[in-house]
């Protein structure tokens, strides 16, 4: 609905209200509204906690009320009267002539740590007007699954603190997903940890008509703790098998702990890819496959029935685990062998295309996660111009990210050559991601979306602007001045004039 505001049912949503993912604002749930409307309303409330902003010229931003850093609200320093910051503006930390944060201002108002965050973010070269966007997936898209797992992760938080239901299993789904086994394993362990395997006990409990006992034991219901532990044949075939398990051993133990401690036992002590990892799971799926083939095929179901399809079984993950990475290359390029030939990454954002290099720009930068302090470094040389000087520029600042930095690093380049009047310009970088999004191949990070879209502008200034991908070590000078910058506060450029030495 906020997408497409031609359908009929955002227009009779819109006739009663705005979008809280238009103002950022929460829709009112009381007044006259139908049953249909509130649901309406309460949905986009709860999509929204999920959203923040992202800063534009800050004119829509409450600094002290709305999330705008990071996802969060900024909190403000101890002799800040709230009385006077309730009112107050992202815009109000903006220098308006610069489009550059305030530091002075914003280190006299935010705490310590919140002021660092908020001078590593990006802000646009241009007016731009803030945008709301979606801080569960990178570009900032909302999609159904981030959305789904948005609303996982809000049932968990409310859980925590009574330790019931199946979110205490969330660490282990996470090792379980993360296993190299049969994606079919995945599933089955998943579905015997939520209570979702179809055994009788279970059906019948849906209301369906059955004898649920077990169809050896005949006495005892049908369960997925009876089915895998406590069965006669289970406890044959775990005491025989190589891991010589005593399931019926402590017996008040759910069947989901039991599976839990075992698997995390053996991933503890003999790493990943933990073989007795691999076995134990085969000998749950073994189980499970003898007991459907004894009740929908009449099979005998007995003990070397169950040891043929646990051998059947782990020879299917040897299969699955020895696929050549050769035959499945043309589907997924190993990350470490470039899917381009050297040389041919590249993104041509200027006005035509090339016809010669005479120079180049080589362009780096550093970053510290900690202190969030960057660097940018970019170095001029003309092919057949053996000039000792070092021609380019290098600055600091603070960064969020490394990405952010290398962007930052090539439109400072950029705007270096545009005060040049270098009509031809090739730059040379060692991030792989930066060029994929000059390419316009994938979406950028919501991190750096004004800095792509000011590099795209500033290209436009140029004859040709091709940004190459190389390897690190040909960018090793334009990295030494970007770890000054960011170590020392090393900062210079080299002065306009510098093209006519280089003419």
């Amino acid at each position: 609905m906020h997408r497409n505001p031609q359908l009929l049912i955002s227009r009779v949503y819109l006739a009663k209200g705005n979008f809280a993912l238009t103002t950022g604002k929460p829709n009112l749930l009381h007044g006259r509204a139908s049953w249909g409307m509130r649901g309406l309303r309460r949905a986009a409330n709860v999509l929204l906690q999920g959203c923040s902003w992202k800063v534009g010229n800050g004119d829509t931003i409450k600094a002290g009320r709305d999330k705008w850093v990071n996802g969060r609200i900024p909190i403000f320093s101890s002799h800040i009267r709230l009385t006077d910051a309730k009112s107050w503006k992202v815009s109000h930390f903006i220098k308006p002539n610069h489009l550059h944060w305030d530091a002075g201002l914003v280190r006299n108002t935010f705490d310590h740590m919140d002021a660092k965050e908020i001078m590593s973010l990006e802000l646009p070269t241009g007016t731009v007007m803030d945008q709301l966007y979606w801080t569960k997936y990178k570009t900032g898209h909302f999609t159904m699954k981030c959305g789904y797992a948005f609303l996982r992760e809000a049932e968990i938080k409310q859980d925590f603190h009574t330790g019931l239901g199946q979110n205490r299993f969330v660490p282990f789904f996470k090792l379980l997903w993360a296993l190299k086994i049969l994606p079919k394993w995945k599933l089955f362990i998943w579905k015997i940890m939520v209570d979702g395997l179809p055994v009788k006990k279970g059906l019948g409990r849906r209301g369906i008509r059955l004898n649920t006992s077990c169809d050896l034991c005949i006495d005892v219901c049908e369960d997925a703790q009876h089915i895998f532990r406590l069965c006669n044949l289970a406890q044959d075939v775990w005491r025989s098998s190589m891991l010589v398990i005593f399931s019926n051993f402590n017996e008040n133990l759910s069947i989901q702990d039991w599976i839990l401690n075992y698997i995390h036992l053996f991933n503890s002590v003999d790493g990943k890819g933990s073989d007795r990892v691999v076995t134990f799971i085969a000998i749950l799926w073994g189980l499970w496959i003898t007991r459907n083939a004894r009740v929908f095929r009449s099979e005998n179901g007995d003990i070397q029935a169950c040891h043929m399809h646990v051998k059947l079984a782990r020879e299917q993950h040897l299969a699955f685990a020895g696929k050549s990475n050769v035959d499945l290359g043309f589907l997924h390029p190993p990350e470490l062998s470039p899917v381009y030939p050297p040389g041919f990454d590249f993104a041509n954002i200027g006005l035509g295309i090339p016809t010669r290099y005479d120079s180049v720009i080589y362009v780096d930068g550093s970053w510290n996660k900690i202190p969030l302090r960057a660097g940018m470094g970019w170095i001029f040389q003309q092919l057949g111009n053996a000039e000792s000087r070092t021609i380019g520029g290098c600055d600091y600042g603070l960064g969020q990210s490394a990405l952010y930095v290398e962007a930052m690093a090539c439109l400072r380049a950029l705007q270096w050559a545009k005060d040049c009047s270098l009509p031809h310009i090739v730059l040379y970088t060692d991030s792989a991601t930066l060029v994929s999004y000059l390419e316009r191949h994938i979406i950028p990070e919501i991190s750096v979306r004004w800095t792509i879209q000011a590099i795209f502008e500033i290209g436009m200034n140029f004859l040709s602007c091709v940004i190459n991908k190389v390897h690190r070590d040909q960018v090793h000078l334009a990295h030494f001045l970007a770890t000054r910058a960011a170590k020392d506060g090393l900062q210079f450029v080299t002065p306009v004039d510098v093209r006519s030495m280089i003419n």
